[in-house]
Order: structure tokens, then sequence, then C-alpha cells
């Protein structure tokens, strides 16, 4: 997949690059600017563009537009970056998602998942033992059963089976499931958890671990279930 950042600084994305090249996409950075932009892109569109909003520089929408014109029929989601003050001024025609300039890589990597078309990849379906994951259909199967899932929860649990055994604290999920707007208590990721673990079944009791003191992962292995006194693993939320 072709992913443009469009950015007058592009220093200021270079390990958002690395991350992003390191899952095989194709990664350009240039400035905003419609001569450089053609030249950089050519004759193929991108899938993604990453716009860096700056004083001075077009809106989103305009630079859209000028996509738009070159690339007839072409649909190219955008995420708008801005420290986070900004981030309020992208409106819903300038962008399809947005993200903190100080975001990690890995989030900006989990919004591109979110709004692309991923229809196309059907090797994006993960399977883990008895569950089944297809983040295009938005569908959870468990034993060959569809489990009706709700949007959040659906996203919590896609995020941790796309990064398995790693433990996440709330703030963390909070961050990349919720994202950076959202207000409310940490301890809503207590109770997703617990429906999850409900819609599951047994499933979702013996692998959608809590980790002592620290947060929550989703674990198949038995032999990673080993754990310090510390830190050990517990069902229970």
């Amino acid at each position: 997949m072709r992913v443009l950042i469009a950015t007058p600084e592009p220093s200021l994305f270079e390990n958002w690059r690395a991350v992003l090249e390191q899952q095989g996409l194709e990664v350009l950075v240039g400035p905003p600017d419609r001569r450089e932009t053609a030249r950089l892109l050519r004759s193929i569109p991108p899938a993604i563009v990453i716009y860096h909003l700056h004083p001075g520089g077009p809106r989103p929408a305009e630079f859209r537009r000028f996509l738009g014109q070159i690339f007839l029929g072409a649909t190219v989601k955008f995420i708008g970056v801005a420290p986070g003050p900004l981030l309020a001024t992208f409106g819903d025609d300038d962008v399809d998602d947005v993200v903190q300039l100080s975001a990690p890589p890995e989030e900006v990597l989990f919004r591109m998942r979110r709004i692309a078309d991923w229809r196309q990849r059907p090797s994006d379906d993960i399977q883990m033992g008895e569950l089944v994951i297809r983040p295009a259909e938005r569908q959870a199967l468990v034993n060959g059963k569809s489990v009706e899932l709700r949007f959040r929860e659906f996203e919590l649990l896609w995020f941790l089976a796309t990064h398995p055994d790693r433990v996440f604290r709330r703030e963390e999920l909070i961050r990349h499931v919720w994202g950076a707007e959202f207000t409310g208590s940490p301890r809503t990721v207590d109770v997703h958890i617990t429906r999850l673990r409900e819609r599951l079944g047994e499933f979702g009791h013996v692998n959608l671990r809590s980790v002592r003191r620290v947060g929550y992962c989703l674990r198949i292995q038995a032999s990673i279930m080993q754990a310090d006194p510390e830190t050990s693993l517990s069902a229970a939320s």
C-alpha cells in the first residue's frame, strides 16, 4: 500500500516512516506542494495521505481536491496530524481521522487500518486458536460461530489480537482504541474487557488475560502464562 506523508518538515516523521516501511508499506514524504506531489506520485495515487497541518500551509480539503483532480476516481483517505491544540481545527471535509503529532507510530498504523480499505488483503484475517477476526467485515467468530460485538468491543479485541502476548496498560488502550480525545475514565477498559470475556465465552475467559498491576493482553500459549508473582496473571478484572 502506498502512503504519502505531506509535510514541510520531513525530519519530524522519520520514526513513523521507519515503522510503516517495516510493515511493507511504500512511504513517500514531501511538502504539500502540487508540483512536488505530482513528481513524487507520478501516475500512482496513494491509498492514504498523512497530512501535517502547519501555519501558512494549504488546508487538507484543498490538497484533497487537488489529488482528486489528478487521480480521477481514486479514493484517498486522509489522516490529519497536528499538535494537540490544533486537532480541533480539522473539519469533517478535511480528514477521515486525526492523530497528535506526538503519537507513537503504532497508533498511526492502527488508525490507518481503521480507515483504509483492507478488503483486498485477505491475509489481514487473524486466527488465534478457535478465534477468527475478519477486519474487513468487522466480524469475530469463535468455533465458527459469529460473536455479536459492539463497535468499541470489536476495536479493542482487534487491537489486542494484532499485538498478541503484549501487555497494555489501561491508558495505552484508551489512546489506541478510544483515541486521544477521550475524556472518560480509564476504568471503561475494565468494563469492555469484562464484556468481551462474556461474549467470547470460554475462549475469552481463558485467553483474555489480566496482568496484575499492569494491564491486559490476549495470550494463547500456556507456556507464556508463567509469571513473576508481582505480575502474575489473573482472569479476573
